[in-house]
Protein backbone atom coordinates (compact mmCIF):
# COMPACT_ATOMS: atom_id res chain seq x y z
CA UNK A 1 0.00 0.00 0.00
CA UNK A 2 1.18 3.33 -0.81
CA UNK A 3 1.43 6.07 1.57
CA UNK A 4 -0.61 8.46 0.16
CA UNK A 5 -3.15 5.73 -1.12
CA UNK A 6 -5.58 7.08 1.69
CA UNK A 7 -6.77 9.79 0.02
CA UNK A 8 -8.77 8.51 -3.19
CA UNK A 9 -8.94 11.76 -5.15
CA UNK A 10 -12.25 11.67 -7.79
CA UNK A 11 -12.10 15.17 -9.30
CA UNK A 12 -10.09 17.90 -9.15
CA UNK A 13 -11.33 21.18 -11.06
CA UNK A 14 -10.85 24.78 -12.07
CA UNK A 15 -14.35 26.19 -13.69
CA UNK A 16 -16.60 29.13 -14.36
CA UNK A 17 -20.32 30.11 -13.49
CA UNK A 18 -21.46 32.90 -15.39
CA UNK A 19 -24.33 35.65 -14.76
CA UNK A 20 -27.70 33.76 -14.02
CA UNK A 21 -26.15 29.78 -13.85
CA UNK A 22 -28.68 28.02 -11.67
CA UNK A 23 -29.75 24.19 -11.43
CA UNK A 24 -32.67 25.32 -9.82
CA UNK A 25 -35.29 23.33 -11.77
CA UNK A 26 -33.07 20.02 -11.17
CA UNK A 27 -32.80 17.92 -8.27
CA UNK A 28 -30.89 18.29 -5.57
CA UNK A 29 -27.20 16.62 -6.46
CA UNK A 30 -26.45 14.06 -3.47
CA UNK A 31 -22.95 13.58 -3.54
CA UNK A 32 -20.90 10.66 -3.41
CA UNK A 33 -17.57 11.60 -2.17
CA UNK A 34 -16.65 14.97 0.39
CA UNK A 35 -14.95 17.66 -1.39
CA UNK A 36 -13.32 20.70 -0.36
CA UNK A 37 -13.75 23.79 -2.60
CA UNK A 38 -12.90 27.28 -3.33
CA UNK A 39 -14.65 30.39 -4.53
CA UNK A 40 -11.82 32.87 -5.85
CA UNK A 41 -13.73 35.39 -7.35
CA UNK A 42 -17.20 36.76 -7.85
CA UNK A 43 -20.58 34.66 -5.49
CA UNK A 44 -21.96 31.90 -5.68
CA UNK A 45 -25.48 30.58 -3.86
CA UNK A 46 -25.07 27.26 -1.69
CA UNK A 47 -28.36 25.57 -1.75
CA UNK A 48 -29.64 23.05 0.25
CA UNK A 49 -33.66 21.82 1.34
CA UNK A 50 -34.79 24.57 3.09
CA UNK A 51 -31.77 26.83 3.22
CA UNK A 52 -29.25 28.86 0.66
CA UNK A 53 -26.19 30.15 1.64
CA UNK A 54 -24.36 33.37 -0.73
CA UNK A 55 -20.62 32.67 -0.75
CA UNK A 56 -18.60 35.73 -1.59
CA UNK A 57 -15.28 35.44 -2.93
CA UNK A 58 -12.28 34.62 -1.71
CA UNK A 59 -14.34 31.29 0.28
CA UNK A 60 -13.20 28.54 1.07
CA UNK A 61 -16.16 25.62 1.78
CA UNK A 62 -16.56 21.80 2.44
CA UNK A 63 -19.22 19.29 1.99
CA UNK A 64 -19.87 15.65 3.29
CA UNK A 65 -21.13 13.16 0.89
CA UNK A 66 -24.93 12.42 1.30
CA UNK A 67 -25.55 16.31 1.86
CA UNK A 68 -28.23 17.33 -0.79
CA UNK A 69 -26.86 20.53 -2.64
CA UNK A 70 -27.49 23.08 -5.56
CA UNK A 71 -25.64 26.02 -7.04
CA UNK A 72 -26.22 29.09 -8.55
CA UNK A 73 -25.06 32.17 -9.31
CA UNK A 74 -26.64 35.72 -8.94
CA UNK A 75 -27.94 37.08 -11.82
CA UNK A 76 -26.19 40.42 -11.86
CA UNK A 77 -22.63 39.58 -10.31
CA UNK A 78 -19.95 42.23 -11.07
CA UNK A 79 -17.50 39.31 -12.35
CA UNK A 80 -17.91 34.86 -13.28
CA UNK A 81 -17.48 33.09 -10.58
CA UNK A 82 -14.20 30.96 -10.53
CA UNK A 83 -14.86 27.93 -8.37
CA UNK A 84 -12.24 25.21 -7.81
CA UNK A 85 -12.88 21.79 -6.23
CA UNK A 86 -11.52 18.96 -4.99
CA UNK A 87 -13.88 15.64 -4.67
CA UNK A 88 -12.08 12.92 -2.81
CA UNK A 89 -12.41 10.00 -0.30
CA UNK A 90 -10.84 7.69 2.17
CA UNK A 91 -10.35 7.30 5.57
CA UNK A 92 -7.93 10.46 6.07
CA UNK A 93 -10.79 11.95 3.79
CA UNK A 94 -13.15 11.42 7.04
CA UNK A 95 -10.89 12.72 9.35
CA UNK A 96 -10.39 15.87 7.61
CA UNK A 97 -14.21 16.43 7.17
CA UNK A 98 -14.86 15.65 10.92
CA UNK A 99 -11.92 18.10 11.84
CA UNK A 100 -13.42 20.71 9.85
CA UNK A 101 -16.79 20.05 11.18
CA UNK A 102 -15.32 20.56 15.13
CA UNK A 103 -13.38 23.94 14.19
CA UNK A 104 -14.92 25.58 11.95
CA UNK A 105 -19.17 24.74 11.98
CA UNK A 106 -20.03 27.53 9.55
CA UNK A 107 -18.54 25.20 6.80
CA UNK A 108 -16.73 28.04 5.28
CA UNK A 109 -14.52 30.37 5.81
CA UNK A 110 -12.26 33.45 4.62
CA UNK A 111 -8.57 32.17 4.28
CA UNK A 112 -6.09 34.71 5.53
CA UNK A 113 -3.85 34.27 1.91
CA UNK A 114 -6.13 33.40 -0.83
CA UNK A 115 -3.91 34.03 -3.26
CA UNK A 116 -1.58 31.08 -2.05
CA UNK A 117 -4.98 28.68 -1.66
CA UNK A 118 -5.37 29.47 -5.69
CA UNK A 119 -2.11 28.47 -6.04
CA UNK A 120 -2.30 25.64 -4.32
CA UNK A 121 -5.50 24.49 -6.18
CA UNK A 122 -4.10 25.52 -9.62
CA UNK A 123 -0.98 23.04 -9.06
CA UNK A 124 -3.31 20.19 -7.78
CA UNK A 125 -5.77 20.87 -11.24
CA UNK A 126 -2.55 20.88 -13.02
CA UNK A 127 -1.55 17.22 -11.58
CA UNK A 128 -4.99 15.88 -11.62
CA UNK A 129 -4.98 16.58 -15.64
CA UNK A 130 -1.63 15.33 -16.49
CA UNK A 131 -1.54 12.08 -14.81
CA UNK A 132 -3.61 11.67 -11.78
CA UNK A 133 -2.49 8.15 -10.74
CA UNK A 134 1.08 9.06 -11.00
CA UNK A 135 0.74 12.12 -9.48
CA UNK A 136 -1.30 10.75 -6.79
CA UNK A 137 1.31 11.85 -4.16
CA UNK A 138 2.08 15.43 -5.34
CA UNK A 139 -2.08 16.01 -5.42
CA UNK A 140 -2.12 14.47 -1.65
CA UNK A 141 0.08 16.76 -0.29
CA UNK A 142 -1.58 19.84 -2.01
CA UNK A 143 -4.73 18.67 -0.06
CA UNK A 144 -2.97 19.31 2.78
CA UNK A 145 -1.32 22.49 2.19
CA UNK A 146 -4.75 23.83 1.64
CA UNK A 147 -5.62 21.93 5.24
CA UNK A 148 -3.00 23.83 6.76
CA UNK A 149 -4.02 27.14 4.98
CA UNK A 150 -7.22 26.36 6.66
CA UNK A 151 -5.40 25.49 10.29
CA UNK A 152 -3.71 28.86 10.08
CA UNK A 153 -6.18 30.97 8.73
CA UNK A 154 -8.09 29.73 12.08
CA UNK A 155 -4.90 30.59 14.36
CA UNK A 156 -4.76 33.93 12.94
CA UNK A 157 -8.71 34.57 13.00
CA UNK A 158 -8.18 34.10 16.86
CA UNK A 159 -6.22 36.79 17.00
CA UNK A 160 -7.97 39.06 14.67
CA UNK A 161 -7.79 42.94 15.95
CA UNK A 162 -10.85 45.56 15.44
CA UNK A 163 -10.71 46.88 12.20
CA UNK A 164 -11.94 50.27 13.08
CA UNK A 165 -11.04 51.86 9.94
CA UNK A 166 -12.46 49.16 7.60
CA UNK A 167 -9.04 48.83 5.80
CA UNK A 168 -9.82 45.09 5.43
CA UNK A 169 -12.88 46.08 3.70
CA UNK A 170 -11.65 48.39 1.32
CA UNK A 171 -9.38 45.90 0.11
CA UNK A 172 -11.62 43.01 -0.47
CA UNK A 173 -13.80 45.69 -2.76
CA UNK A 174 -10.77 46.69 -4.66
CA UNK A 175 -10.29 42.67 -4.85
CA UNK A 176 -13.87 42.23 -6.30
CA UNK A 177 -13.84 45.48 -9.12
CA UNK A 178 -9.99 46.81 -9.18
CA UNK A 179 -11.09 49.10 -12.23
CA UNK A 180 -13.60 51.28 -10.35
CA UNK A 181 -12.48 54.98 -8.98
CA UNK A 182 -11.01 54.75 -5.82
CA UNK A 183 -10.67 57.89 -3.98
CA UNK A 184 -8.65 57.13 -0.86
CA UNK A 185 -8.43 61.12 0.53
CA UNK A 186 -12.02 60.59 0.51
CA UNK A 187 -11.96 57.30 1.96
CA UNK A 188 -9.67 58.01 4.86
CA UNK A 189 -11.88 60.92 5.87
CA UNK A 190 -14.86 59.47 5.90
CA UNK A 191 -13.08 56.93 8.31
CA UNK A 192 -11.81 59.91 10.41
CA UNK A 193 -8.24 59.35 9.57
CA UNK A 194 -5.19 61.48 8.01
CA UNK A 195 -3.98 59.86 4.22
CA UNK A 196 -0.84 59.08 5.38
CA UNK A 197 -2.31 57.36 8.52
CA UNK A 198 -4.81 55.52 5.81
CA UNK A 199 -1.84 54.34 4.02
CA UNK A 200 0.12 53.47 6.81
CA UNK A 201 -2.70 51.08 7.76
CA UNK A 202 -3.19 49.97 4.44
CA UNK A 203 0.14 48.81 3.48
CA UNK A 204 0.44 47.13 7.17
CA UNK A 205 -2.66 45.05 6.38
CA UNK A 206 -1.79 44.16 3.03
CA UNK A 207 1.07 44.46 2.27
CA UNK A 208 1.25 47.34 -0.85
CA UNK A 209 0.30 50.98 -0.22
CA UNK A 210 -2.79 51.30 -1.91
CA UNK A 211 -2.39 52.79 -5.22
CA UNK A 212 0.42 49.87 -6.02
CA UNK A 213 -2.37 47.28 -4.51
CA UNK A 214 -5.09 48.49 -6.76
CA UNK A 215 -2.66 48.33 -9.87
CA UNK A 216 -1.51 44.62 -9.06
CA UNK A 217 -4.92 43.53 -8.76
CA UNK A 218 -5.78 45.33 -12.02
CA UNK A 219 -2.70 43.09 -12.95
CA UNK A 220 -4.45 40.11 -11.70
CA UNK A 221 -7.33 40.66 -13.62
CA UNK A 222 -5.14 41.77 -16.57
CA UNK A 223 -3.26 37.80 -16.27
CA UNK A 224 -6.62 35.92 -15.96
CA UNK A 225 -8.37 37.52 -19.15
CA UNK A 226 -4.92 36.44 -20.91
CA UNK A 227 -4.35 32.98 -19.98
CA UNK A 228 -8.22 32.19 -19.84
CA UNK A 229 -10.06 33.79 -22.48
CA UNK A 230 -9.44 34.50 -26.00
CA UNK A 231 -10.13 37.96 -25.73
CA UNK A 232 -8.14 40.01 -27.96
CA UNK A 233 -5.12 41.92 -26.33
CA UNK A 234 -6.55 45.42 -27.76
CA UNK A 235 -10.02 44.41 -26.00
CA UNK A 236 -8.25 43.71 -22.46
CA UNK A 237 -6.66 47.08 -22.74
CA UNK A 238 -10.07 48.64 -23.03
CA UNK A 239 -11.53 46.20 -20.95
CA UNK A 240 -8.43 47.05 -18.03
CA UNK A 241 -9.45 51.03 -19.30
CA UNK A 242 -5.74 51.97 -19.96
CA UNK A 243 -5.43 54.35 -22.64
CA UNK A 244 -3.19 53.01 -24.70
CA UNK A 245 -1.30 49.63 -25.84
CA UNK A 246 1.86 51.24 -24.52
CA UNK A 247 0.80 51.77 -21.27
CA UNK A 248 -0.72 48.34 -20.70
CA UNK A 249 2.15 46.70 -21.60
CA UNK A 250 4.67 48.71 -19.36
CA UNK A 251 2.49 48.03 -16.69
CA UNK A 252 1.79 44.25 -17.14
CA UNK A 253 5.76 44.04 -17.82
CA UNK A 254 6.24 45.15 -14.75
CA UNK A 255 3.85 42.98 -13.17
CA UNK A 256 4.76 40.10 -14.78
CA UNK A 257 8.10 40.15 -16.18
CA UNK A 258 6.80 39.54 -19.42
CA UNK A 259 4.89 40.87 -22.47
CA UNK A 260 1.05 40.31 -22.01
CA UNK A 261 1.75 38.38 -26.08
CA UNK A 262 4.90 36.75 -24.45
CA UNK A 263 2.80 35.59 -21.00
CA UNK A 264 -0.23 34.30 -23.84
CA UNK A 265 2.16 32.50 -25.64
CA UNK A 266 3.60 30.63 -22.08
CA UNK A 267 0.39 30.34 -19.93
CA UNK A 268 -2.85 31.00 -22.50
CA UNK A 269 -4.73 28.45 -24.14
CA UNK A 270 -6.04 30.41 -26.73
CA UNK A 271 -3.94 32.37 -29.35
CA UNK A 272 -6.00 35.57 -29.34
CA UNK A 273 -3.56 38.46 -30.66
Amino acid sequence: MNYFDDVNVRVLMRRFFYPGFSVGEYPFAIPVTHSIEFIRSGQLFLNRPGKSMLLTAPALFWMRRGEAFQFSVPEKPHNPCEHLYCDFLGAKADRMLAWLDEVCPEGFLRPADPEKVTEIFVEAVDYYRMDREFYQAEIAECIDRIMLEINRTLRQGSRVQEDPYHIRQIGDEIRKDPFRDFDFHRLAAENGITLYHFRRLFRQMHGLPPAVFVRNQQMVRAAELLSMTDMRIKEIVYNCKFANMMDFSRAFKRYSGMSPRDYRRKHGSSGGQ
